[in-house]
């Protein structure tokens, strides 16, 4: 039985597990920047070193960084840590609650209050995030949205905004 383990913790291996959707973000020898929850101030430089051609059982593909660690070596093996992403093309918007929505997914809409009225108003949606949505076209910022009490709401009815 052994008494104890030694560990070099100078480079460290990183994993992630990313949806197939975001797979393509992630080039072999790509660099990444990635922080340690601990230490969310401490910047890493993870290089990808492995991309994963088998999706696991939450039918997502893993992705394997090497990282220095700090000179003090503040970063413990089985740390838990996020990469961040460098996107040309990120989309940008206003962040609505996805419930908001009336309409259907082709021609989504909102109800926009104007003078005590609901207007109904059409949006462009750009992406979706769990259970929020953002919208490229349709509001500014400052309008003011109905998120729920749809029952008996319609174009031009009276809200009153709490």
């Amino acid at each position: 039985m052994p008494l104890l383990q030694i560990t070099d913790i100078s480079v460290l291996k990183f994993t992630v597990n990313v949806s197939e959707n975001d797979l393509s973000s992630f080039q072999l020898n790509q660099t990444f920047s990635i922080n340690a929850d601990a230490y969310s101030e401490v910047l890493l430089s993870g290089k990808a070193t492995m991309i994963g051609s088998k999706a696991n059982m939450g039918s997502s593909f893993p992705v394997q960084f090497i990282v220095s660690n700090t000179s003090d070596l503040k970063i413990k093996s089985g740390m838990f840590g996020k990469v961040n992403l460098k996107s040309e093309n990120q989309k940008t918007g206003i962040i609505i609650p996805a419930s908001a929505i009336v309409g259907s997914s082709s021609q989504p809409q909102v109800y926009k209050v104007k003078n005590g009225k609901a207007v109904l108003n059409s949006i462009s949606i750009a992406q979706k995030i769990k259970n929020k949505t953002v919208v490229a076209k349709g509001l500014e910022e400052g309008d003011v949205i109905v998120t729920n009490g749809f029952i008996n709401l319609f174009d031009n009815a009276n809200v009153t905004v709490k």
